[in-house]
């Protein structure tokens, strides 16, 4: 991913943590674990928020299949960080899922390969 690209890709998951008002410490330690994954450090997440909370901010899927399922599957990690989908949070990654066109069986993978990366995390 280009500079651009991966602030867009933070900024994303940075709106989806924000969609319910509350970021929690969990949110964040996984936040800061999902930028060192895409090789972004604190300037990187930085400019996200920024970008995020800016008034005319959307969500922009990454133009990569690669890149818009690693999106998928961290938004998933970020939104049951805290044991709960907001309402907000789902409409987000619905929103992603819809543009994925990802089969039953792939989106039940993913949420299992999810689940098991939460429980080694916490």
């Amino acid at each position: 991913m280009e500079r651009q690209e991966k602030i867009q890709y933070l900024a994303n998951i940075i709106s989806l943590i924000r969609s319910d008002r509350k970021i929690k410490s969990q949110e964040q330690k996984l936040l800061f674990s999902v930028a060192k994954g895409i090789g972004a450090g604190f300037l990187f997440l930085d400019q996200a928020e920024k970008l995020a909370t800016s008034p005319n901010f959307k969500v922009a899927y990454p133009q990569r299949s690669s890149e818009a399922l690693r999106l998928f599957e961290d938004m998933l990690l970020l939104a049951h960080a805290d044991n709960q989908l907001a309402p907000e949070e789902g409409s987000l990654i619905r929103e992603l899922l819809n543009h994925l066109h990802l089969s039953p069986a792939m989106v039940d993978r993913i949420k299992a390969d999810v689940a098991e990366r939460l429980k080694s995390i916490t």
